[in-house]
This record gives structure tokens, C-alpha cells and sequence, in this order.
């Protein structure tokens, strides 16, 4: 939190002129009074889903839009991210409106949830804040968050969503096996626990280890490559905007890279192997969410922030929704206020799928297709002082920096006590 933003200051008349009808068509139901919008964002795997569904559920929302940034791949090329997101958006709004009679008298509540590292840099956020909504943000202690992010990634392979790029749970040898020509774990890792004649797969022995053992530092420089094999990644415009942000932050060292940009610029994810590490690190620090996170959040205006901290809403779970509604009727009252929506009909909790190739990258890995069992997750979490994990070591230096920022939000003016 203590980086200075770097590019161009942001020009919202221009972003907004720029913008696609769907989102103009969004402000304008705003700034009619027929549109409220809350926004939650939070690290990826920091407890992001959980404090949504439960806001959702106990609170005065018709309707919730999770994740609308999270795109499967476009293999052609040529849409619009930024059309896409709010034509969703936009959909689930109408969607909304048709069961509701005035939405004059009764504004249309939207509750809009985004990991941050699917917010990429420039218009998409500033975008959001057009709408001076209320923004939740999700912290987590980074020991949970990173930890909960390799498992994630590591699931990712299982569900055969890296197949495609022949990395499978039957192909990997952990001691042999190369991504992008670097070795997925370390070739000096103790394997003495993998059975090699077992018949099982040498790989899921290892895993299943590393998880038992909560010991993730035979992880190589492969798996750093392994994050960057996600379909946000191989948009030109995103690869553009995350890498120009990254060599700003260099300085004249990183001016001198430019030229990178440009000639690496629409690299599809089958080819990711030319990239020099200069461009696919930065993708793996976007990736674990810690970087745009506090980047986000030095950009959102204090009056519009709330921070929740995800291990003290697991614990005060009965003073959440008083904390951040602290002028509102009581939350167990709120839903009573949706006139026209109800529980059995449209007030259902969405995680907005997006198809079969959508589901692959996304569903099972993330745990949303256990949303039926949403409403009791948000149980007392771990404290992160009772349990220990050791992580790559191309990740130490980043999980350091991160406890640092986590604690300076712990002391943000903007925390929500509870």
C-alpha cells in the first residue's frame, strides 16, 4: 500500500464516453435512482465467495452478479472484455427489473463480486467507481490466502483444465517434469515418499504430501510459469495493461523493456513458452491477487471503502452486516423489505456460469459448485498463528511483502471493527 500509482491519471469523462452502451445504460439507471450497486472484491481464494453469499443472503439485495471479469478463453481474438462484463451486468439487471413494478420506489440492489486480480488496470475499476457504490473490500491473512491460491492451481490440473497444454495428473513426473523448460518442482525436493511401482501417479503421491505436510517448497520456478496458464492472461489488452503497469514501476530500467511489450503483445497461452520471464512474472504477481489488490485499494475514495478483514467477519459473523449497515434497519428485517422478490423465485444466489469451457477453468477449482452449501461457509476460520505452511521459494519474498501490506489495511481508518 505504500507503491505510488503509476501511468496517467485516470480521465472518467473520457472512460465514460468510451464506454459500451451497456454501461451507459447501467449509469443511467443510477443516476435515476432505480439502480443501487455494491461491489466486494477481495484477493482470489481470500474468502471473497463466502462474505458475498452471506452479505447476499442477509442482506437488502435482489440479485448478485459474481464475478463478471472472469471470462473463458477467445480464441478469435476480437471481442471486447470490457463490453463483455457489462452486458452481463447489464442482463442481470434487466433480469431483475422484470419483477419489480417501479424501481423508482424500489431501486434494483446488485451486489457485484470480483477477485482482484480480475480487475485489470485502468478503466475496469474506475468504471465500477462511476457508480459510487459501496466497495467491500476482502482482506485475508496471506498465509491462508496463498496457501488456499496453490491449491486452487494445483486443482486446476486435476479438473483437466491444463490439458489442453499437456499438463496432467497421469503426464507429470515431479522430479523430470518441465513447464515452459523450467522444472514444475524443485530437482533437489525429497520424493523418498513417492511410491514410484504403486501404480498411482507419482504427481497426486507428491501433492497429496505436500498438502498433508502443508509444505509447498518443492514447488519450482515451473509452477510460477504454470500460474500465468489462465485465459485473462492471453487477452492483448490485459497482457498490455499488466505489463506497462509492471515496467512503470521499474523506472528508467523498465523503459528500456517497452519493446517487449509490443512484440509479446496477443501471445496465446499455447505459446507462452517464448515469453522471457520480464513479461511472465509479472503475470504470476498479478495471478495471487497480492499486487492488485493493494493497488486497488490505494485507488478507491475512503468514503466509498470498507475493508473486512475475512478472519474477524468468520468470528463476528452476527455484527458484520450491522458494522458495515450501521444506519439501516436491522438485516433480519431487510429482506422483508424486497417487496416483489423471494426466496423461491428470483432472490437466489448466482454464480453466473458461463458454459462448459467456463466451467472447466472455473467451477470446480474454485469450490463454486459447492454454492449450495454457501450459506454455511462463512465458519470460524483457522487463525493463521496456529498453523504453518512453507511456500516456494520464489514466493517468500512476495509472501513477506504481503503480511506488510496486510497488516498496515488491519490499520486502515477504513477496517470494519467487529
Amino acid at each position: 500500500m505504500d507503491e505510488e500509482p503509476c501511468g496517467q491519471p485516470f480521465n472518467l469523462s473520457q472512460a465514460v464516453q468510451q464506454a459500451p452502451d451497456s454501461f451507459k445504460a447501467l449509469l443511467t439507471r443510477q443516476k435515476a435512482g432505480s439502480l443501487k450497486l455494491t461491489l466486494i472484491i477481495g484477493p482470489a481464494r481470500g474468502g471473497t465467495t463466502a462474505i458475498e453469499r452471506f452479505i447476499f443472503e442477509e442482506g437488502h439485495f435482489h440479485g448478485n452478479c459474481n464475478q463478471p471479469g472472469l471470462l473463458a478463453r477467445d480464441l478469435s481474438g476480437t471481442r471486447s472484455r470490457i463490453e463483455c462484463i457489462w452486458n452481463k451486468i447489464l442482463a442481470k439487471v434487466e433480469s431483475l427489473e422484470e419483477a419489480i413494478p417501479d424501481t423508482h420506489a424500489e431501486p434494483v440492489s446488485l451486489l457485484v463480486k470480483e477477485t482482484a486480480n480480475v480487475i485489470v488496470p485502468g478503466d475496469e475499476l474506475n468504471l465500477y467507481l462511476a457508480f459510487q457504490p459501496t466497495v467491500i473490500v476482502v482482506i485475508r491473512h496471506p498465509k491462508m490466502q496463498l496457501r488456499s491460491r496453490i491449491e486452487c492451481c494445483l486443482d486446476r490440473i486435476s479438473q483437466g483444465s491444463l490439458k489442453q497444454f499437456g499438463i496432467t495428473d497421469d503426464e507429470i513426473n515431479p522430479v523430470t517434469f518441465l513447464v515452459h523448460g523450467q522444472p514444475l518442482c524443485d530437482h533437489h525436493a525429497d520424493f523418498s515418499h513417492v511410491q514410484w511401482d504403486s501404480g498411482v501417479s507419482p504427481w497426486l503421491q507428491h501433492r497429496a504430501h505436500m498438502k498433508r505436510s502443508k509444505d509447498y517448497s518443492s514447488l519450482g520456478i515451473g509452477f510460477r510459469r504454470l500460474l500465468s496458464l489462465h485465459p485473462l492472461f492471453e487477452e492483448a489488452a490485459v497482457q498490455r495493461s499488466i505489463w506497462t503497469r509492471h515496467l512503470n514501476t521499474m523506472g528508467e530500467s523498465g523503459s528500456h523493456l517497452g519493446y517487449l511489450v509490443d512484440t509479446f503483445a496477443d501471445t496465446k497461452l499455447e505459446h507462452f513458452d517464448v515469453l522471457p520471464d520480464e513479461l511472465a512474472v509479472p503475470l504470476y504477481e498479478w495471478d495471487i491477487s497480492l499486487v492488485p489488490l493493494w493497488s486497488h485499494l490505494e485507488a478507491i475514495p475512503s468514503d466509498l471503502l470498507h475493508i473486512v478483514d475475512y478472519f474477524d467477519a468468520t468470528h463476528n459473523q452476527n455484527m458484520l452486516m450491522d458494522a458495515l449497515y450501521p444506519n439501516s434497519v436491522k438485516h433480519e428485517n431487510m429482506v422483508n423489505n424486497l417487496k416483489h422478490i423471494h426466496a423461491a423465485d428470483i432472490k437466489s444466489f448466482d454464480i453466473c456460469s458461463d458454459g462448459p469451457e467456463w466451467d472447466l477453468w472455473y467451477l470446480e477449482s474454485s469450490g463454486w459448485d459447492k454454492t449450495e452449501l454457501s450459506s454455511h461457509m462463512l465458519q470460524p476460520s483457522l487463525s493463521p498463528d496456529s498453523i504453518d505452511f512453507q511456500f516456494p521459494n520464489f514466493m517468500v519474498d512476495h509472501y513477506e511483502r504481503a503480511v506488510h501490506e496486510y497488516q498496515q489495511a488491519r490499520h486502515h481508518k477504513s477496517i470494519v471493527r467487529l
